[in-house]
Formats: C-alpha cells, structure tokens, sequence
C-alpha cells in the first residue's frame, strides 16, 4: 500500500509541474490573472479593482488563459 501512494503523490506532482510550466508559458498579463485567481485565491471584484478593468476584462483573460493552458497540454500529449 505505501508504494500505491507514492505512485499517486508522483503523479500528482507531474501534473503539478506540468501545470506550472503551462502557466509560465502564458504572456505575463495572463499569467499574473491566474496567478492572483487560482493561486491566491482573489475573487474576480479584487483583481478588476487591482488592474482598473471591468470584470469582463478579467472574464476574458482568464478564459483565453484557460483555452491556452488546455492548447499547452495538447501541445505536450501530442509530441509524446
């Protein structure tokens, strides 16, 4: 049983990674978006606050972050 959760904690990782690799690849106006969103946990009020934009502004970066990472991971799955 212990080696099943190795397994699954290294798993976990490789997509952690992956994850984070995927982010870094996102131009930094994105990148900071996802960051503040889903790393730090920002609701969308206080991050329009903090950029002065409306909150479809930061709808629609976060979604083309969202469309990117998922190109990122295909990009990756198809090369292997």
């Amino acid at each position: 049983m212990k080696l099943y959760r190795q397994e699954v904690e290294a798993e976990r990782l490789t997509w952690v990674k992956r994850t984070h690799r995927a982010v870094l690849s996102l131009e930094p106006e994105l990148r900071d978006v996802v960051q503040l969103r889903y790393l730090f946990a920002w609701k969308l009020q206080a991050i329009c606050e903090y950029y002065g934009v409306v909150e479809s502004t930061v709808s629609r970066r976060l979604e083309k972050a969202r469309y990117l990472i998922a190109d990122y991971f295909e990009e990756e799955r198809a090369e292997v």
